[in-house]
């Protein structure tokens, strides 16, 4: 069974890497998903198969994970009366999704703790070249993904988006990267220069995504770094070294690359303001997950899933929390920071992470986003179960 589930375990992480080329969409309807998804799918079976409900009981993060996916079901259900078969299907769709990556990151960390000599580590470190190469690729060779706004994307200029296509996708994911290289203990035996080479190319990388969200995101786990570890010459020296490369970016005379850009900042305010309206119809437990799409449509009279520019906001709000708040309520939002919380006390790797994807998630939706979630619960996975063994 190991071989058949490592079979399927890199066809995801082959997909993964793809990034939004591997996205299906559905014709004509508010629905798509990701080629990785089928094999995840697939994964979660097998592993339950083999460990049936025993990672279930596991205390910690994985505990408040079930109880997080418990209450979006029940929020959910709640709600289900509220709309209609087309709404609560799509709902579900959501859901469903969803409730696979969690049980994914709970059943795969409780695999890693009980498997010998896993390559694992091996295999993130391809998928870490992969990444570094392809979004050098689109910086230099594609700088200009303009014509694929038809499709619904934000023509974004001169910007590093690699396969991810949104700036604070690509941003989050490289700096995970950075991080990884830098915080894992998988990667201790490298010699220490030739280490941080490693972990200084995706972080330029991250910065020339012009994500202003990722940059503060970069400041706050900095400041985390000096508290937590008091590495201050490295972490004050990287500081300037990062505000020095924002000072020399090269950028063009357009809105795209300009980080004191405004307009993004008042749809911001304006989505937010969206979102508070529509939790404040049911403040406890929530519209329902995910009935975003169906509450946001009511603001406006235009039309937005059109075969010639489908949007990809509408289903959502910029910030992730406001998700949460609105889909589930306070007491949903309770249980999902106490559920990053213990996610955060696992090491100064996961710290560092969590630090990172929370902050930018304020200003975008990175930790509801499928290629994040599924990244980080591998991480995770391989984190716990490095703990186990030490």
């Amino acid at each position: 069974m190991n071989k058949i589930f490592n079979f399927f375990l890199l066809l995801t992480l082959f997909f993964l890497s793809f990034g939004q080329l591997a996205r299906i969409s559905i014709p004509d309807r508010p629905i798509f998903f990701y080629s990785y998804e089928l094999f995840l799918i697939i994964l979660v079976a097998l592993l339950f198969l083999k460990y049936k409900t025993l990672p279930l009981f596991k205390s910690g993060w994985q505990r408040y994970s079930l109880i997080f996916i418990s209450w979006t079901l029940a929020s959910l259900l709640f709600s289900i009366n509220s709309y209609n078969v087309q709404e609560n299907i799509i709902a579900v769709l959501y859901l469903t999704r969803l409730i696979v990556y969690f049980l994914f990151g709970i059943y795969f960390s409780y695999h890693l703790t009980n498997v010998k000599n896993s390559n694992f580590n091996k295999v993130i470190f391809l998928f870490v070249v992969w990444v570094i190469f392809t979004s050098l690729i689109q910086y230099f060779f594609y700088p200009n993904i303009g014509n694929l706004a038809y499709l619904g994307w934000d023509p974004h200029i001169y910007r590093l988006v690699g396969l991810y296509l949104e700036p604070p996708i690509a941003a989050s994911i490289l700096f995970i990267i950075a991080w990884y290289l830098y915080a894992s203990e998988d990667f201790k035996y490298l010699n220490r220069f030739f280490k941080y080479i490693l972990v200084t190319i995706p972080l330029i990388l991250t910065i020339l995504t012009f994500s202003r969200g990722a940059y503060l995101a970069i400041i706050v786990v900095i400041i985390f770094t000096l508290i937590s570890k008091k590495k201050y010459r490295i972490m004050i020296a990287l500081f300037i070294f990062i505000v020095t490369i924002i000072i020399v970016l090269p950028r063009s005379n357009i809105e795209s690359t300009n980080i004191f850009r405004t307009a993004s900042v008042y749809s911001r305010i304006d989505d937010y303001s969206k979102g508070l309206q529509i939790w404040r119809k049911h403040p406890i437990i929530g519209i329902g997950y995910n009935h975003i799409r169906s509450q946001k449509s009511a603001f406006d009279d235009e039309v937005y899933v059109e075969d010639y520019n489908p949007s990809h906001g509408i289903s959502s709000f910029h910030s992730s929390f406001l998700i949460i708040l609105a889909t589930t309520g306070l007491i949903g939002l309770t249980i999902f920071l106490l559920l990053i919380h213990k996610i955060y006390a696992l090491s100064f790797l996961t710290g560092g992470l969590i630090i990172f994807v929370s902050t930018i998630s304020i200003l975008d939706n990175v930790l509801l986003h499928p290629i994040i979630m599924l990244t980080l619960f591998l991480i995770i996975s391989r984190e716990v179960s490095s703990q186990v063994r030490t």
